[in-house]
């Protein structure tokens, strides 16, 4: 895992993906650590997925605490898609024409996140809709803000 994990490294200068393998480094060193083949998984996840995308998947894992954590105001809907929810959190990245396909749908394609586009009603606007294969990454990789254990 470590010198798949260096060769990561060396193709990337982005600082988070650094971050992201430093930590899945030390999580394969961890009492117990994912199997061989889920932490293969996770380093080609960490090497093929955006920032946008972990940040995403990161969001999606606890809409309502990535607001309560930053003491803003979720907007009341009677009904909206979860996409809504992204954009009040990340306008910056869901106000992009292509987030649907390549960032969303790429994550759904991959089995880290449900369904996005259904129109839901009221709170369920901020359920989570990550796998608990996603939960799995974000805890290994330690991106996660403040995520909720994989159960």
């Amino acid at each position: 895992m470590l010198h798949r994990a260096t060769d990561v490294a060396l193709r990337t200068h982005q600082h988070e993906k650094r971050r992201a393998l430093h930590n899945a480094i030390v999580s394969a060193a961890s009492p117990t650590p994912p199997d061989v083949d889920k932490q293969a998984f996770f380093l080609r996840l960490i090497d093929e997925l955006t920032i946008n995308q972990i940040v995403v998947l990161a969001f999606y894992a606890d809409p309502m605490g990535w607001f309560m954590r930053r003491g803003r105001e979720s907007q009341k809907y009677y009904s909206a898609s979860r996409s809504d929810a992204l954009a009040q959190s990340y306008p910056e990245i869901s106000g992009h024409l292509y987030v649907k396909e390549l960032v969303l749908g790429d994550l759904r394609n991959r089995g880290l996140l449900g369904s996005y586009d259904r129109m839901v009603t009221g709170g369920a606007v901020y359920d989570p809709i990550v796998t608990k294969l996603a939960l799995e990454f974000l805890a290994y990789v330690r991106m996660e803000d403040s995520v909720p254990s994989p159960t």
